[in-house]
């Protein structure tokens, strides 16, 4: 069997159960993980670090019309062009995720259950943050 490679993953979300759960999950893998809970931390977070991976909460404030996570998505490519990025929603949308994938270069867009529990399985994003990594190799 072939090891498995960690990285150094950056996970922004406005909530706190959220960023703590993904937290877990990727530091459970092995991975580094930093996070940020709202737009300029994530900002220094991006300046100061060269991260493999980036999780982006779409919406980082309570409006509707916020797409925060998108900003920092077009911020994070121009820093570090060869970031995997992922726009993580509660609030999934065709447009959005056709914008997230297509124009400002997402590699995946997993959306978040009402419930405040991930409606992806956490075997299932796991194995994407390693093949995403193994892709980076």
């Amino acid at each position: 069997m072939v090891a498995k490679r960690s990285g150094i993953i950056l996970v922004v979300d406005d909530h706190k159960n959220w960023r703590e759960l993904l937290a877990t999950i990727l530091e459970t893998d092995g991975h580094q993980v930093r996070v940020a809970g709202n737009f300029q931390e994530a900002q220094a977070l991006l300046k100061a670090h060269d991260f493999e991976i980036a999780i982006f909460d779409m919406r980082l404030m309570d409006s509707v019309y916020d797409v925060q996570g998108m900003l920092l998505l077009k911020e994070a490519k121009r820093l570090h062009p060869s970031i995997k990025a992922i726009i993580l929603t509660g609030y999934p949308d065709t447009t959005q995720r056709a914008k997230a994938l297509d124009f400002y270069g997402a590699v995946h867009y997993l959306e978040k259950a009402p419930d405040g529990q991930p409606s992806f399985d956490i075997d299932v994003f796991s194995q994407l943050m390693f093949d995403l990594l193994g892709e980076s190799a």
